[in-house]
C-alpha cells in the first residue's frame, strides 16, 4: 500500500520493504528467501514489469533484508547496491554475521535451512551517495548493526528509510536489541547521526511506519541513548 507519495510498503514479509515510484523504481530491501514472486505480484498489481525495476538497496547484509536479493535482481536484471562494508557478505565471499547469545544460537541451528543464496553487488555504496535515477534518495551510513547498516534519506519527501538502525514498535522508535547489533556503542552514534536530519516520516525495517512527526521521536531516543551511556 502506498503510505507516502511515491512510496509503498510491502508488509507482511517479516522484515518491512519498500518501493520508491520515483523518476524510476527502487526496491528497498527484499526480505528472506522465497520472496520474490510476492514483490513481484505486487508490482504487477500496480501495472509494472520486473524489468521496470532499476535499483535494489540493501539496508545491511542480514539475511531478512538480502535474502531474496539474488532472485529478485534475476528476474529483473536491476542494479544490487549495498554499503561498501556489507559487500563482502551479500556477495557470498565472508560469512553471514551471526546475533550473539540465545539469538546466535537459534541462527546457527536454522542456518542450514535458510537457502542463502549470495549477490553480486553491481553499486557498493558510500556516506552521502545519492542512489541513480531515485528523485534524490540519499545515503547515510549508519554503523553499528553490522558494519555497512545504512539508512536511505529522501529530502524532497522528508522520509528516512531507517533498515534496522531504528525500529517502531507501538509507534515508539528504539535502537535494535543489542545481542543483533555488531557494535551497539556505534548504534547510538547513528542514532545521533539520523536525529540532526530533517524528515516527517520513518519507514523502518520493522515495525509499522510512523508518517508523522517522526524526527523528533528519533531526537528522542538519540537523547535517551546518550543519557544511558
Amino acid at each position: 500500500m502506498e503510505i507516502v507519495r511515491g512510496v509503498h510498503l510491502l508488509s507482511n514479509f517479516r522484515a518491512n520493504l519498500y518501493l520508491l515510484l520515483v523518476d524510476s523504481i527502487t526496491l528497498i530491501d527484499t526480505g528472506w528467501p522465497g520472496n520474490a514472486n510476492r514483490i513481484l505480484s505486487y508490482l504487477s498489481s500496480l501495472g509494472y514489469e520486473p524489468s521496470d525495476v532499476s535499483y535494489i538497496v540493501l539496508t545491511h547484509c542480514h539475511v531478512d533484508h538480502c535474502g531474496s536479493a539474488a532472485e529478485v535482481k534475476e528476474r529483473t536484471e536491476a542494479t544490487v547496491a549495498a554499503h561498501e562494508n556489507d559487500v563482502g557478505c551479500i556477495s557470498g565471499v565472508t560469512p553471514h554475521p551471526a546475533p550473539r547469545g540465545i539469538l546466535g544460537v537459534a541462527f546457527r541451528i536454522v542456518k542450514p535451512f535458510l537457502r542463502l543464496h549470495p549477490v553480486k553487488v553491481d553499486l557498493p555504496l558510500s556516506d552521502e551517495m545519492e542512489v541513480p535515477d531515485s528523485g534524490g534518495l540519499r545515503v547515510v551510513f549508519t554503523p553499528g548493526h553490522t558494519t555497512g547498516s545504512i539508512c536511505l534519506y529522501h529530502p524532497k519527501l522528508k522520509v528516512l528509510f531507517s533498515g534496522d538502525t531504528v525500529i517502531c514498535e507501538g509507534g515508539n522508535v528504539h535502537e535494535p536489541a543489542e545481542s543483533s547489533s555488531m557494535n551497539p556503542s556505534e548504534v547510538r552514534h547513528s542514532v545521533k547521526k539520523l536525529s540532526e536530519l530533517d524528515f516527517e516520516s520513518l519507514l523502518p525495517g520493522h515495525g509499522a511506519p510512523i508518517v508523522h512527526d517522526a524526527s523528533s521521536k528519533v531526537g528522542d531516543l538519540a537523547a535517551r541513548l546518550e543519557k544511558r551511556a
